[in-house]
């Protein structure tokens, strides 16, 4: 009996010193749970105080999960953007309702020397490139294989291409399925490597990414539903040779570089179809394009220029008559950005471009085409504002309005023959709204509405152009909720 009760003391005195030292450790599981990852504030959590002890007595080797490199050698970030909304243009089948995962990609980068880094971007939705339409009475379809005169390839000369029923819903910029902005290359979105130069220098090879005006990201932008559509001609990505200089001089970050680039534009911005139903990531042009930029920014300030001279796709004469299959197309821009961050949460930006587009002289010649060049101009504006409610919570909002003109080679061509009522010089508007609430550093939650003013809905096969309802239809406004999540 009195070695059983001295075994019990004992067995309490352990148990009293083995609770002391968890004590002396740290929080509890309870408290790192509930506490907030920006904060010192410990927020207990009910359900994790009801978790605690059964996860506390969890195997380390069930919880230890993936173990990735601690060095920089490796940096593996991933995204996840999934969107539900609403959008008139695919009303007429019934599809303006959609629920779809938008992006999900995975980056990896690292730096493998002081003068050697890289990066390699993987996306595994790509909904962008429009696909060639089935014909449908009643309806213009400007991807339909069979379009403009005898025929896209000109009485069957040059490739027979046959129509998906998915073409009547992945027509161009004002109608499509598709929530992301960047063309791929299959899977791949970015893949490069850099080499870091004495002086602040540095040399990209590989595909990159456009580096005209704000991303989509930078400027607030979520999807290709709300963007500006300034911000979706820009965002492109080509095979790049790219030399660049940054330094900082007196607290302001400037830099530019100047790049030699290979490969179109995604065809759908200028109707290129004579390459629109082919691989994307093949190259259309005889010779590299070029792009130049600059940029200046402090904590307030970011202003940007940049300046692209390129062409798309390649002057056929064995498929003339026809417009779209046998023209070059022009690929120039010139694009103005900037703004000014009031706070964290708090900006007004903006931008102004001017694009060169429509087809090269020599093409619309042989087309018979007016040759002079088709110029797109226009200019939007965006105010944010947010507000910090507690540690790791904030709630914003922000507007913008754009107009630019609804010009570009189909436009041209249209006016050109006299058909569905189109003249150059009309333009599109938009305003959209957006609310986000941002929980810490990795996931936002946001809802938009945008307005939209579409001079010509018919010649993206929105409306109809034949019957009774020719020229009609349902306003064109969309809606929608994004969650985004990003983990670096």
């Amino acid at each position: 009996m009195r070695l059983a009760r001295l075994s019990a003391v004992r067995s309490r005195s352990q148990l009293l010193v083995a609770l002391a030292m968890l004590c002396a450790a740290g929080p509890t599981f309870a408290q790192e749970v509930g506490r907030d990852r920006n904060s010192d504030v410990v927020v207990p959590s009910v359900s994790a105080r009801l978790q605690a002890p059964a996860v506390s007595v969890a195997p380390e080797e069930d919880r230890s999960g993936l173990a990735l490199p601690t060095d920089d050698r490796l940096r593996i970030s991933v995204g996840l953007l999934a969107g539900y909304g609403f959008d008139a243009a695919n009303a007429d089948k019934g599809y303006e309702t959609q629920g779809r995962i938008g992006q999900a990609w995975v980056t990896m980068s690292g730096t493998l020397s002081p003068r050697v880094e890289y990066l390699i971007s993987m996306g595994a939705i790509d909904e962008i490139s429009p696909l060639p339409a089935c014909p449908e009475q009643g309806f213009f379809h400007p991807n339909d294989p069979l379009f403009a005169y005898a025929g896209l390839y000109a009485e069957g000369r040059g490739p027979r291409i046959a129509c998906d029923p998915q073409g009547t819903r992945r027509v161009d910029l004002y109608r499509g399925i598709a929530l992301d902005m960047l063309p791929q290359q299959g899977a791949l979105r970015e893949g490069y490597v850099q080499f870091n130069l004495p002086a602040g220098a540095f040399m990209q090879f590989g595909r990159v990414a456009q580096p005209i005006g704000f991303t989509p990201e930078e400027a607030g932008s979520w999807t290709a539903k709300d963007a500006a559509l300034i911000q979706r001609l820009n965002r492109d990505a080509f095979f790049t040779l790219r030399l660049g200089l940054r330094s900082r001089i007196g607290g302001v970050d400037i830099g530019g570089s100047a790049a030699a680039i290979a490969g179109d534009s995604d065809a759908s911005k200028d109707y290129g179809y004579n390459k629109l139903f082919n691989d994307g990531s093949l190259d259309g042009n005889s010779g590299p394009g070029a792009i130049v930029e600059f940029y200046a920014r402090t904590d307030r300030f970011d202003v940007r220029f940049g300046y692209r001279h390129n062409e798309m796709g390649s002057k056929i004469e064995a498929l003339a008559p026809s417009y779209f299959g046998a023209g070059k197309h022009n690929d120039d821009a010139i694009v103005v950005s900037g703004q000014y961050r009031i706070s964290r949460l708090t900006r007004v930006l903006g931008e102004c471009a001017r694009y060169t587009v429509g087809l090269k002289e020599s093409s619309a010649l042989i087309v018979g085409s007016r040759p002079a060049p088709v110029y797109k101009n226009g200019c939007y504006v965006t105010a944010e504002a947010g507000l910090q409610i507690r540690p790791g919570v904030a709630i914003g909002g922000s507007y913008t309005r754009e107009e630019i003109d609804r010009a570009d080679s189909l436009i041209r061509y249209l006016s050109e023959q006299g058909l569905y009522g189109v003249e150059e010089g009309k333009k599109d508007r938009m305003s959209v709204f957006r609310f986000f609430m941002d929980l810490g550093r990795h996931v936002r939650i946001g809802a938009y509405y945008n307005r939209v003013g579409n001079p010509y809905p018919w010649v993206s096969r929105i409306y109809p152009v034949e019957g009774p309802l020719a020229f009609t239809g349902r306003s064109l406004n969309r809606w929608g909720l994004v969650s985004m999540l990003t983990l670096e």
